[in-house]
């Protein structure tokens, strides 16, 4: 796993997360877990088809940082 400037991660630092009961997890994320799916999707669909590496990634970025967000705030 890299981290950014190799920097490993001070588990001290930040807020604190706590931990989700695994019954529960499923459904807490859903709404996270359905916008992976579309995600991965349009990754599969024709109309990703032909694009460059960058565009698919400008893609990535555009949907998946605001995906990892809401993964994170999902259980508060």
């Amino acid at each position: 796993m890299a981290f950014v400037d190799d920097e490993i991660p001070n588990p001290t630092k930040g807020a604190l997360v706590s931990g989700y009961a695994s019954e529960v997890a499923g459904a807490v994320f859903d709404s996270s877990r359905a916008r992976f799916d579309t995600i991965v999707d349009w990754l599969a669909a024709e109309d990703a088809d032909g694009l460059t590496h960058a565009q698919i990634e400008q893609y990535l970025h555009a949907e998946g940082v605001p995906m990892l967000r809401q993964l994170m705030q999902e259980p508060c």
